[in-house]
């Protein structure tokens, strides 16, 4: 049986963006299938434009902190070409929400125990015609991690 345990909130303060969860633990075993959704807050006064992506990720250092991992970078624990998602880029108004529905399925060759990935949401001003090429633009994302258990000896 599959399940998510964590209905917290994160915010990022610089995007103006929420999600919801931040974090979902899943239970699974190698060949199983998993639907669930993030809800994404555009919490600014701004319309902006949302770039969806998934990541693997690990622990940084001994204290724990999540380090996101490039795209180039491989590992026993990556699931990231597991998990498919709905939309990949998507506009939201000031204070509008979108839930975003996203799949996972493992591969019944996986390794038993944790597999560790992160979608990702990108927010960018929104494209106004009317202005020239010379805009500045911060590079700042927010995240709902995946845990995931894959069952097993």
């Amino acid at each position: 049986m599959l399940g998510i345990f964590n209905f917290a909130q994160a915010v990022d303060e610089t995007t103006g963006l929420t999600i919801s969860p931040p974090i979902n633990e899943i239970n699974a075993n190698p060949g199983d299938s998993y639907s669930g959704k993030v809800k994404v807050t555009n919490t600014s006064s701004a319309d902006v434009e949302v770039t969806v992506s998934v990541k693997d990720f690990g622990a940084q250092d001994e204290s724990g902190q999540p380090a996101v991992l490039s795209d180039d970078e491989t590992t026993s624990y990556s699931m990231k070409s597991w998990v498919k998602v709905t939309s990949e880029k998507f506009e939201l108004t000031s204070k509008e929400a979108k839930e975003i529905n996203y799949s996972i399925t493992v591969p019944t060759t996986t390794e038993p125990g944790g597999h560790y990935g992160m979608i990702m949401f990108a927010p960018s001003a929104k494209s106004d015609s009317s202005t020239s090429g010379s805009q500045v633009t911060v590079g700042a994302q927010i995240g709902s991690m995946v845990l995931l258990n894959v069952s097993g000896d």
